[in-house]
């Protein structure tokens, strides 16, 4: 991990992230597409001829617009796939850091009295992926979502006893 560690903080535990987190982003991106983009740009399709267009000029404006949208889905995927080996999250003596993005590079660092619940969170198609969600909740600032920790409860309960130790 290439977190900058302020004077006397060490690394105690550090997260992989589990490789199935990329299907479940992947599988999340299909579904944007289809449900929601898909029947909206089909729908557009057929509206791009006005006046009686033929069958084959509907059939095309629908192809056109469905390669677009598959054009759309492909780019959030890749994006996806950019973004996930940029994950980092780690436990120093004091804090939970955690570290994202691929243009945009995010660091937050949560000071481990600041954090109030630690939840883990398994959705039914995160469940047939086998990943995990956790929900970190601090003190003012709300929650920092984290998905795809490999060993996410063994990572909760190492997080929750570096808390109970802070507060000793």
């Amino acid at each position: 991990m290439s977190v900058q560690f302020g004077p006397g903080e060490e690394l105690v535990a550090e997260a992989a992230f589990e490789p199935s987190t990329r299907k479940y982003l992947a599988t999340g991106v299909l579904l944007l597409v289809l449900c929601v983009v898909g029947p909206a740009v089909f729908w557009i399709g057929g509206q791009v001829h006005v006046g009686g267009p033929s069958f084959w000029q509907r059939a095309l404006g629908h192809l056109g617009m469905t390669l677009f949208a598959c054009g759309i889905g492909w780019s959030l995927a890749a994006y996806r796939e950019a973004w996930l080996p940029t994950l980092e999250c780690g436990l120093t003596s004091d804090a939970l850091v955690y570290r994202r993005g691929v243009f945009i590079k995010t660091e937050t660092k949560i000071p481990l009295t600041r954090i109030q619940s630690v939840d883990l969170v398994q959705g039914p198609v995160m469940r047939v992926f086998g990943t995990h969600k956790l929900k970190v909740g601090t003190a003012g600032s709300g929650r920092v979502t984290i998905n795809g920790i490999a060993g996410p409860v063994e990572f909760r309960a190492r997080l929750l006893s570096l808390c109970d130790a802070q507060e000793a």
